[in-house]
């Protein structure tokens, strides 16, 4: 199970890799995903994370880290899961009503979010 929580954690770095070196076409994916009819199965993937990471519980190095991760994965995919026009909604207008340099900060501190979950994620597993 903790080869789980590494994989999870490498999947995550790479996806925040990507943010930082393009962030436009981070943000093109995200307007074009949220718009998507299985936009819903985001919600549903977010919620099987968080359930492998609970049944994978780390060693207790930065535990209630991956707690708090565990905690806004499941607030998040159950958002998407319960009105995911809405959420696609509020990602959209997020968009339309930011200027490029706003977007750009929020995608890097996104990523920036991201390297340290994945972070947390690999090296609490690792003895």
């Amino acid at each position: 199970m903790h080869k789980i929580v590494i994989a999870i954690g490498f999947i995550n770095l790479m996806f925040s890799v990507v943010e930082f070196f393009r962030p436009d076409l981070w943000e093109s994916f995200w307007r074009a995903w949220s718009c998507h009819r299985l936009f819903r199965f985001h919600g549903a993937l977010l919620i099987i994370i968080a359930a492998v990471l609970v049944a994978a519980m780390p060693v207790p190095r930065m535990q209630w880290f991956i707690w708090i991760a565990i905690f806004f994965l499941s607030l998040v995919g159950v958002a998407i899961l319960t009105n995911p026009e809405r959420t696609a909604k509020s990602i959209i207008e997020f968009y339309l009503s930011r200027s490029e340099n706003e977007i750009h900060q929020f995608t890097y501190m996104d990523a920036g979010l991201r390297v340290t979950i994945s972070l947390c994620l690999i090296f609490s597993v690792i003895e």
